[in-house]
């Protein structure tokens, strides 16, 4: 159940972090904007995103993973030309 506390706790602090980004652009991701808007403590946001590096990596990732479809690179049935 920790494990699943802990993961829901990241999450909503990306969420967070995402949703500042995605309204008032990613100079506006702040530590203690994005502790706000998750409700939690800075020391918190810091134990999930030592760095404002690993944070922004994260927002970055997100939305790659968002903008990006990996199912025809997964589909093994596709060849290998569709999947490149």
């Amino acid at each position: 159940m920790a494990g699943k506390d802990r993961a829901g706790r990241r999450e909503s602090i990306l969420a967070a972090a995402s949703s500042i980004a995605d309204s008032d652009g990613l100079d506006a991701v702040t530590v203690r904007a994005t502790a706000d808007k998750a409700g939690v403590g800075v020391g918190t946001l810091r134990h999930y995103f030592p760095t404002q590096k690993e944070l922004f990596d994260a927002i970055v990732a997100r939305r790659v993973d968002t903008i990006i479809d990996d199912s025809v690179v997964l589909d093994t049935s596709a060849s290998l030309d569709a999947r490149i």
